[in-house]
């Protein structure tokens, strides 16, 4: 398999070199290549983003290529999307980057080549250490504070010893890609530093938080928490996040004001992220995390949509935030479902009662924009082998689902659409995965339930009783 691949990523990079070298040719360096190869593609484009804006969309070809030239392009961290997988790339104004993949295993099977691909082998090399690490530090958290900063350091040195071989190994790295490699180097062990407190006090099952060293968190004082830079950048929001997090959790622990974690999350947030559209990211991720697993019934507290509504500039996310708020309260607990219409796969209107028809059931609403496919279809498998009795029926609201390849192991005979103008849109006319849940008495046990909320389990339990 490995030599197939290989052989496969240096046809493709001859090919690609030719078209490069005819380019340069020309005289045209300020211009730059992203381009490449994908094997078993999920679809037929790649689509390229730039902080999670889409810059543009690109076609493969009948051999399942790609090619784009990009004029003036601006140095930074870029993604490239294909099916739901995302990936990085960093590209220069000069770079001639190609990448090939296998989707069978995405990450695992990138491989850059081209003119600035040594730093993109590095990157992604690095993300991947970042989670094979993940599953050793897990035995580290129930260690006492000394044992596990020497075990963290130690893992943290090799990491540095990399990053300084890739320094003497590689010419002219830009200031810009290595203080993305040191962010990918840092930001992952200052992360697990926040998170130790949490995880040790899980392991040994501490009603409070375990103290620490007055000096445990003195790294914090270097740390931007606005670094415009690497906003777009996992390693460096995963740090924040938790940051945030352990920040409400430590409002909890010394102040009997603060007990609610969503509100100190706000306000953490409120008063130290200061660059605006990080800030309202931050602000809506935490609203929206509260909302969809703080509650049996999804709602919002009153409390938490002022904070939003002072500290959010965005007004599409303010917009979003009311029409969802006004969507948790259509559908009243204990009340009959009220009558509408879906549309199967033959295109056949069908009313919601005559699908339930007195079963125990889950309607679930979902969109792509949220949940994968693939996602769905295995979370469907679960609930059906423990709860085989409950009908789930599932309404997909922003594609076709008969065109939906990822689908094939859902059964379709219980996925539906809702007709233009039907009612149930206005259940679900924000796209948030929303779950009805109904008894068999036709009445409405929880209006707006989440699958991957903790309430879930026991509403089911309930349900089939």
């Amino acid at each position: 398999m490995i030599q197939q691949k290989y052989h496969t990523v240096l046809i493709t990079t001859l090919l690609f070199s030719l078209l490069f070298s005819c380019i340069s040719s020309e005289g045209e360096d300020t211009f730059a290549y992203f381009g490449g190869h994908i094997t078993n593609p999920k679809e037929d484009i790649i689509v390229f983003l730039k902080d999670g804006e889409t810059i543009d969309t690109i076609q493969l070809d009948a051999k399942n290529s790609f090619l784009r030239k990009f004029k003036n392009l601006e140095e930074g961290l870029y993604t490239f999307k294909h099916g739901i997988e995302y990936q990085y790339v960093y590209l220069e104004p000069t770079d001639s980057v190609l990448v090939h993949l296998n989707t069978w295993d995405f990450d695992e099977n990138l491989v850059f080549s081209g003119r600035g691909s040594e730093k993109n082998e590095y990157l992604i090399n690095s993300l991947l250490d970042i989670e094979r690490k993940e599953k050793i530090v897990e035995k580290y958290y129930p260690l006492n504070e000394l044992i596990f900063l020497s075990k963290l350091d130690s893992l943290h040195l090799l990491k540095v010893a990399t990053l300084s071989q890739f320094k003497t190994s590689v010419e002219n790295i830009s200031p810009g890609f290595m203080h993305l490699a040191e962010a990918s180097t840092n930001y992952p062990f200052l992360r697990r530093k926040e998170a130790y407190t949490y995880f040790y006090k899980n392991a040994h099952k501490l009603k409070e938080f375990p103290k620490v060293g007055t000096h445990f968190y003195d790294y914090r004082a270097t740390v931007d928490l606005n670094d415009t830079n690497l906003i777009s950048f996992y390693p460096y929001t995963n740090y924040v996040t938790n940051y945030i997090y352990n920040a409400g959790y430590t409002k909890i622990a010394t102040n009997k004001e603060c007990q609610v974690l969503a509100t100190n999350m706000l306000e953490v947030i409120s008063e130290n992220i200061n660059e605006g559209d990080f800030k309202n990211k931050m602000l809506k991720n935490v609203l929206i995390r509260d909302f969809l697993k703080g509650n049996s019934t999804c709602s919002f507290s009153e409390a938490n949509l002022k904070l939003f509504y002072n500290h959010c500039t965005n007004e599409d996310f303010k917009k979003e935030i009311r029409t969802l708020a006004k969507e948790s309260k259509l559908i009243k607990n204990n009340s009959p479902l009220r009558s509408f219409n879906l549309i199967d796969k033959k295109d056949t209107t069908i009313a919601i009662e005559t699908i339930i028809k007195n079963n125990s059931t889950v309607l679930y609403f979902w969109s792509t924009e949220f949940m994968s496919p693939e996602y769905l279809a295995k979370r469907l498998r679960y609930f059906k082998q423990k709860y085989p009795s409950v009908l789930f029926v599932g309404v997909q609201t922003n594609a076709d689902f008969k065109t939906t390849s990822a689908l094939k192991n859902v059964d379709l005979g219980l996925q539906f659409k809702i007709p233009t103008g039907g009612i149930a849109h206005s259940y679900f006319s924000s796209n948030f995965p929303r779950s009805i849940i109904i008894n068999k008495k036709g009445l409405v046990t929880n209006g707006f339930a989440y699958f991957n909320s903790k309430f879930f389990a026991p509403q089911m339990s309930a349900l089939i009783k």
